[in-house]
């Protein structure tokens, strides 16, 4: 899906998710500290990017649609949190040759001896 169907998705002043954060990302709460970093990808409106700077984390929200960031930035400023925000060209969007595209991974902190954990989110096509 390229941004542009994004950015039509989520025209209108509703939240097309709603302003809560997802309900696995709540239930996490505990293992938050203040002063940690986040990286929210694919953040859209920002429900989760602002839920996590609520909680006092460091957040980078990143995602490819302008409109969900210009709400994102509204909810953070009624929500009174900042957090920063960039916008990333998502596979179909990404005009880059194969050969500067970035692999995402997604880190896991795992508990007390379980180290960190990576594994590939999206992965851009190996040159040819």
């Amino acid at each position: 899906m390229t941004s542009g169907f994004w950015d039509e998705r989520y025209q209108g002043e509703a939240y097309l998710f709603g302003e809560a954060p997802n309900a696995f990302l709540a239930r996490q709460s505990d293992r938050l500290r203040p002063g940690m970093t986040a990286l929210a990808v694919a953040d859209g409106e920002g429900r989760n990017g602002v839920w996590l700077a609520e909680q006092g984390l460091d957040v980078l929200s990143i995602d490819a649609s302008r409109v969900a960031q210009d709400k994102a930035r509204r909810l953070a400023a009624r929500r009174g949190v900042e957090l920063a925000f960039e916008i990333a060209a998502f596979a179909a969007d990404d005009p880059r040759p194969p050969a500067q595209r970035t692999a995402l991974l997604g880190v896991t902190a795992g508990g007390r001896g379980r180290g960190t954990a990576a594994r590939p989110l999206h992965a851009s096509p190996a040159p040819r």
